[in-house]
């Protein structure tokens, strides 16, 4: 036999329904804490299914959606026999007419909710999917990154060794020592070039000069009662400033520089260092030497005078390690535009016998403030 539902039947059902949902969503509800916790993604998504399959479970397409007849019945035994039809007949006649349109209204509300709460859950099902989806395929993307910047920085590390082989196999092909002691000046002759720069460090402190080599300006800095500090890149030339009582470090220029504090350096000496560097390190030492460089501090630049053909045919391209010339007023636009302030700017040491040609002078010398 069907059963027959009351229309208190269909509401104490719906009320249960509501009531049991409201306790287990207090039960289960996370605290503050738990929700601040750090939960797998995994185990949340395993909760979110179990308490979907609940409600798929409660909320289903076979639940009552409308009130039915009534079923009416008196307290009186025998007298209920006629009464009970009576009324069924007073009610259908008199009533039904005015209940059937509130009836219909709230069968088609009833039908609305349980299509909606349907709705729902096939959404949320979907939508279950759509995120247990997205979570594979995100750690499957954080996995290809994870490989990527493995072999990234494996690469790094590759290109760091193979560079550090190229510098090293420079150094050992070709040692400046040996090529300066064939080819450069006499000591004294240095020392007499480099000693017109001296009246521009009275006022310094301490004068570092970068690509000491064997020490002549260290030499005329201690002579004038001027600290000096001395760096070069090649060890036996290092050696041989130690060995005259002298402060140096072996060390890459640009490297010291970067090294060093900003603002700390009140004298720096660059003699016929530049022109061993490219275009793009220029450029990067020339910044260093004016971020290094005290306010007011003095720097002092000597190379070779590029300007003059009897320098480039015989001395400039006589050294293997010279990069590619910059002409003097070229290297003068570099520092003006980094910051610096010329104090003076000129060609110095002119070629004895001289030549037939304008610029008879072997260097080219610039005198810089910050």
């Amino acid at each position: 036999m069907r059963k027959t539902f009351t229309p208190g039947d269909v509401m104490n059902q719906i009320r249960t329904v509501v009531r049991q949902d409201k306790v287990n969503f207090l039960e289960n509800e996370p605290s503050i804490n738990e929700l601040q916790d750090s939960t797998p993604v995994g185990e949340q998504m395993q909760k979110l299914n179990q308490q979907l399959k609940r409600l798929s479970q409660r909320v289903t397409p076979n639940m009552p959606v409308a009130f039915v007849e009534p079923q009416l019945v008196s307290r009186f035994k025998l007298l209920g026999k006629v009464l009970v039809p009576i009324r069924k007949f007073g009610t259908r006649l008199f009533t039904k007419w005015y209940v059937d349109v509130f009836s219909h209204q709230q069968k088609y509300l009833n039908q609305e909710i349980w299509f909606g709460l349907n709705a729902a859950v096939e959404a949320l099902n979907n939508q279950t999917r759509v995120i247990s989806h997205l979570k594979e395929k995100n750690a499957s993307l954080q996995n290809e990154l994870f490989k990527q910047d493995e072999l990234l920085h494996a690469l790094r590390d590759e290109l760091l060794k193979v560079k550090k082989q190229i510098e090293d196999e420079k150094r050992m092909d070709f040692d400046y020592s040996t090529f300066a002691n064939k080819f450069s000046a006499e000591p004294d002759e240095v020392k007499r070039i480099y000693s017109k720069y001296m009246p521009y460090f009275q006022n310094s402190e301490v004068v570092v000069d970068l690509g000491c080599g064997k020490g002549y300006f260290l030499e005329l800095l201690q002579e004038h009662g001027i600290r000096g500090y001395g760096v070069d890149s090649n060890p036996r030339l290092i050696e041989e400033c130690v060995s005259k009582g002298f402060q140096a470090e072996v060390n890459d220029v640009l490297n010291f520089l970067s090294e060093a504090k900003d603002s700390c350096l009140d004298g720096i000496f660059v003699g016929h260092v530049i022109e061993h560097l490219s275009v793009k390190h220029k450029i990067e030492f020339i910044q260093l030497l004016y971020r290094k460089l005290k306010k007011d501090g003095t720097l002092v630049i000597e190379t070779p005078n590029t300007t003059s053909t009897y320098v480039m045919h015989n001395v400039y391209y006589l050294d293997p390690t010279h990069e590619k010339p910059l002409f003097p007023e070229a290297l003068k636009h570099l520092f003006e535009i980094t910051g610096f302030t010329v104090v003076a700017s000129f060609l110095s040491e002119e070629i004895v016998p001289k030549i037939n040609e304008a610029n008879h002078f072997y260097n080219f010398s610039l005198v810089l403030k910050k």
